[in-house]
């Protein structure tokens, strides 16, 4: 009241915008033993809980979600923690458990139901890739789901929060996936959702993180399992990709990328492997059988 009083500050939202003035307040709490650590700061449900009421009164924030969607205010304390070498890259807010704090204080303001909430929310999930391409960590919305270790950390986050039970159920979980395709397409990364299957470089990159966590073996697997193969034409079809379970095998674009991207991962040596291979065919079959295109084999 007294810094605005004298014009210092015009609004009490700029206490927390002002990198010098926050460090300050952060050091004298510090030298005060009320915090051990710079991280406190954000860890403390409590203090962060005050900072989001006290920007609320002040008509600064009508809705405690902004904190986490105003790019200036997260980038500030981004900014704010890596000067006080709590963080050395800006990556690591969303590597570091100080994220799952964040959900925490938003779920305990009824924000946010669930932490999958988090991942579903396309304008949660927006502003936090476009305050980390602000830092220069990503260069392009594609790397959110190009880059194994940030994707393979929000499994991990998601996991822990008890969302998701397994790394599996990232691609057979229909929402989950159809919410991650949508937000590449807005970010125009993909174009259409059959880019999902057409790009090798996506593809690729989700199988080799599903090897990672064990649920995969060989890049192969991804054909002849018939419970992912069948939740990957169903969100094809849910996006007018595909009209019918048939057109996976009868569009030819489709067929020669899969088999394009199996190819290179040294599964198929030739073209004739998809029809001359028993166990992959029988696969195709049942899959297509379940889907009520054919009958019998």
């Amino acid at each position: 009241m007294v810094l605005m009083s004298g014009d210092v500050l015009d609004t009490i939202g700029d206490v927390l915008t002002d990198s010098v003035l926050l460090s300050v307040v952060i050091m004298v709490l510090m030298s005060g033993d009320a915090l051990g650590n710079v991280g406190d700061v954000l860890t403390g449900g409590v203090l962060f809980s005050e900072v989001i009421m006290v920007l609320m009164s002040g008509a600064v924030l009508d809705n405690v979600g902004e904190f986490l969607t105003d790019c200036v205010l997260l980038s500030v304390v981004i900014m704010v923690l890596m000067s006080g070498n709590v963080l050395d890259n800006i990556g690591d807010l969303l590597t570091d458990e100080l994220l799952s704090v964040v959900f925490i204080v938003l779920m305990s303001e009824d924000v946010l139901d669930n932490i999958e909430d988090m991942l579903t929310d396309g304008v949660l999930l927006s502003i936090g890739i476009m305050a980390l391409m602000s830092g220069d960590v990503l260069d392009s919305v594609g790397e959110l789901f190009n880059d194994g270790l940030l994707l393979s950390v929000v499994i991990m986050v998601l996991m822990s929060g008890g969302v998701l039970e397994n790394d599996r159920d990232v691609l057979t979980d229909g929402v989950l996936l159809s919410e991650v395709i949508m937000e590449l397409m807005s970010g125009n990364v993909l174009e259409n959702v059959e880019d999902v299957l057409s790009e090798g470089v996506l593809l690729l990159e989700v199988i080799v993180i599903l090897m990672s966590g064990d649920v995969l073996d060989t890049v192969g697997d991804v054909f002849t399992d018939g419970e992912l193969l069948s939740e990957v034409i169903m969100v094809l079809m849910s996006g007018d990709v595909v009209d019918t379970v048939g057109d996976v095998l009868t569009d030819g674009m489709l067929l020669s990328e899969v088999i394009m991207v199996l190819m290179s991962g040294y599964v198929l040596d030739t073209f004739g492997d998809v029809l001359t291979d028993d166990v992959l065919l029988s696969v195709v079959c049942m899959v297509l059988m379940s889907g009520e295109v054919l009958d019998t084999v």
